[in-house]
């Protein structure tokens, strides 16, 4: 065997092992490839069933304000009973679907035909700020025209019997 023959073997072997090596790497891409695209896919089916968990958080909460307002009524505690509508209002408009809004406004109009007395001013206080909140959701654009006159009735007339 001369230095010819081994200098051709090593470079056929060395050709080879690279070609391996290559070829393991275009593997480890594809494989790669396909382990993205299952952690994409995951990701997707997180931010679903992440959206609808919010969307029934929304809903459950919803209808616990819905019912306390209700005992409040029934009580004609105004003042708290308006506080958890409006609460109830918050919690649906956040809501993609929520049915109930027409009939939390016709309620909400209702209580402002009452006599409203100022019986806490922390109440207030968290009605003001379940406002705040209620104007900084995106879909308020759409209750904007129903919305604002009742609460402003209700302002004005709480405001108008707490200087009395």
């Amino acid at each position: 065997m001369n230095l010819n023959t081994f200098v051709g073997v090593t470079v056929a072997l060395l050709g080879m092992i690279v070609t391996l090596a290559i070829a393991w790497q275009i593997y480890n891409a594809i494989e790669m490839r396909s382990k993205i695209e299952e952690l994409k896919q995951l990701e997707d089916k997180l931010k679903k069933q992440e959206k609808s968990l919010e969307q029934f958080s929304h809903k459950t909460v919803n209808n616990i304000y819905k019912l306390v307002a209700w005992e409040f009524l029934k009580e004609k505690n105004y003042l708290k009973a308006f506080n958890y509508y409006l609460r109830a209002l918050d919690a649906s408009v956040q809501m993609d679907n929520s049915e109930d809004v027409n009939v939390l406004f016709e309620t909400m109009a209702k209580i402002c035909e009452e006599s409203i007395e100022l019986s806490d001013a922390k109440i207030l206080k968290d009605i003001k700020e379940t406002n705040g909140h209620i104007k900084s959701v995106p879909s308020y654009r759409f209750i904007k025209d129903r919305y604002e006159p009742i609460y402003n009735s209700f302002i004005s007339k709480v405001e108008k019997n707490e200087e009395n």
